[in-house]
């Protein structure tokens, strides 16, 4: 065998395996994208079906099909913070009724921070119904702020020692993604921001009932 003929082989098996790395980073990089894709869209799915139920019940504060029964309208929040608020509100017992015309107290809060170690910023948010204990939607929610304003469209601030004096709210909702594509992405705050995390903000949400006073 000449010198030519190994020289040959040796070049050959360099140039092959330059190429099957190429190949199989193509394909690591193929796998992350499609990864973060699907996490991002699961991640869009959750908030839109967690924004539907907030937005839903904020938007009924105050509301009851007897509407004696809530009076006056702004006596309807019963304690309000920057991550919780309390309300008096009519929850149907038959989800195509407006209501049963029996006032239900609706508690939401944010948990405290969860044990899922790929993501140590996830909390579990509350939906509490009449003091009944619930368990939390493990949606990677991150964060939850409210704001609130009264008739004038000021900001209330904190503590909200009259909860009488609420107009309108600002709600914010953060997630990130439970399961991220590694644990060690959730270390990079640049990294999670990117490509890990969607946003939710409604500036200035209004019951009409809180409007009729």
């Amino acid at each position: 065998m000449g010198t030519s003929t190994i020289f040959d082989i040796v070049t050959s098996t360099v140039i092959g395996g330059m190429l099957l790395l190429m190949a199989l980073r193509l394909n690591a990089q193929a796998i992350e994208t499609n990864a973060i894709y699907q996490g991002n869209l699961n991640l869009q799915e959750g908030l839109v079906a967690l924004v539907d139920i907030v937005e839903y019940d904020f938007r009924k504060i105050g509301y009851c099909s007897d509407f004696t029964k809530i009076n006056p309208p702004n006596t309807s929040i019963v304690s309000a913070d920057s991550n919780s608020i309390k309300f008096l509100t009519d929850i149907p017992s038959n989800p195509n009724d407006m209501g049963d015309g029996i006032v239900d107290t609706v508690y939401y809060c944010l948990g405290t921070v969860s044990t899922n170690p790929n993501n140590p910023r996830e909390r579990d948010l509350y939906r509490v119904v009449n003091g009944q204990a619930t368990k939390g939607w493990s949606l990677g929610v991150t964060r939850f702020a409210l704001r609130y304003f009264d008739a004038l469209g000021d900001s209330i601030p904190f503590p909200v020692s009259d909860p009488k004096l609420i107009y309108t709210l600002e709600v914010n909702l953060s997630l990130e993604s439970p399961a991220p594509l590694t644990a060690i992405q959730y270390h990079d705050s640049s990294a999670a921001q990117e490509d890990f995390k969607v946003y939710w903000k409604q500036i200035r949400l209004a019951s009409r009932n809180l409007r009729n006073r």
